[in-house]
């Protein structure tokens, strides 16, 4: 059996579709042939930031006896089976570190109406080595497993060998990229993966939603 151990980082709320989607999860697992999940690992959100209790999830993580670990975010949506598909996908040596397909959001220019445009993208990311930083996937979105150079840590499962390597205690400490950029706390992650020869892959085949707060422009 390999043990999963489920952790979120929370503010003292949830989602409702979090929260649904996780009790989907854990019957599905609960009525499989090979029952996974090992625990559950709520972390509360502090004011030393994201990167910080990622790391703490982490270090409570290799303190234990669980074999993966399955970061998920509260505000993401995910398929009962989402967890087993994953695991399917994954491979102690080979895959190490596989995502789910997520989408994010950036802000774009104000929309003279005191809101912000926005561009939604797929959380897959290349890697350019001219200027050391990762880059966003062009093209259209595969359909199943792919090799990146990076990806989000919203729906993300990670063998315990991958984090022992990484091995520094700061595993999600953001760095600045070759362009001067502080890059978020999970592409930090994904560079010092990447530092060690660790692939990430993403399985386009695993499908979440993301919820996200946007204004909606109608009209000329």
């Amino acid at each position: 059996m390999r043990g999963v151990v489920v952790s979120y980082v929370h503010p003292g709320w949830v989602q409702h579709t979090f929260m649904q989607s996780l009790m989907l999860v854990m019957s599905h697992d609960r009525q499989s042939d090979e029952p996974v999940i090992a625990g559950v690992m709520p972390v509360r959100f502090r004011p030393v930031g994201i990167a910080q209790v990622r790391n703490d999830a982490v270090r409570a993580f290799l303190a234990g006896d669980g074999e993966w670990l399955w970061f998920v975010d509260t505000d993401m949506g995910f398929r009962p089976d989402s967890l087993h598909a994953l695991l399917t996908a994954a491979d102690p040596v080979a895959r190490p570190v596989v995502g789910a397909l997520c989408y994010g959001v950036v802000e774009d220019e104000p929309d003279g109406m005191g809101g912000v445009g926005t561009r939604v993208f797929p959380t897959l990311h290349g890697w350019s080595d001219d200027v050391g930083a990762f880059t966003e996937w062009e093209g259209p979105v595969p359909s199943g497993l792919v090799q990146v150079a990076g990806t989000g840590a919203a729906c993300l499962l990670v063998h315990r060998s991958a984090l022992e390597r990484v091995g520094d205690g700061g595993w999600f400490d953001p760095v600045v990229d070759g362009v001067g950029t502080l890059v978020g706390e999970d592409l930090s992650f994904c560079w010092r993966l990447g530092f060690e020869g660790i692939p990430v892959h993403v399985d386009c085949g695993v499908p979440t939603t993301h919820q996200k707060h946007v204004w909606l422009k109608g009209g000329a």
